[in-house]
């Protein structure tokens, strides 16, 4: 796994750990997540994320919680993230980066972040690093701890 990046970046893409954990406050990472978006917001660093994350954060609140929750957390990604909506061609891109790790068993949605972070040559934040770090070059920003 690439290094992680612990002062804030411009940007930052973000996955749907840190946005589940920050809307749900039953969440084990909730602490870690208000921290995070705390440090973020105080460098005014721009988070961006692909719009099959706010589907699989939309779909995770709605099953887990409740669907006033789920909705509470749309209307906050909407106004507080830079949504890229992907095309055809990122298909196309998700596919060859898929291609040339045969063993992965990742998701498109992961690919997605990988594929995000790294053309845009942003960290990405995080919480199961599991399927993101066989991304070679990808870089991971991690909120500092709380003192």
């Amino acid at each position: 796994m690439a290094a992680a990046i612990a002062k804030p970046p411009g940007r930052v893409v973000i996955d749907a750990g840190p946005l589940i954990g920050l809307i749900h406050g039953r969440d084990p990472e909730h602490a870690t997540a208000v921290a995070g978006f705390e440090q973020l917001a105080g460098t005014r660093t721009r988070l961006v994320t692909p719009l099959p994350i706010v589907f699989e954060v939309y779909k995770w609140l709605a099953y887990e919680t409740t669907s006033g929750v789920a909705r509470d957390g749309l209307t906050w990604m909407r106004r507080s993230l830079d949504i890229v909506y992907p095309g055809v061609a990122d298909l196309e891109d998700i596919a060859g980066l898929i291609n040339d790790l045969p063993s992965w068993k990742g998701a498109l949605e992961d690919a997605l972040v990988a594929l995000l972070g790294l053309r845009l040559d942003v960290p990405v934040w995080t919480i199961n690093y599991r399927d993101l770090a066989a991304f070679r070059n990808l870089h991971f920003w991690t909120p500092e701890p709380s003192r």
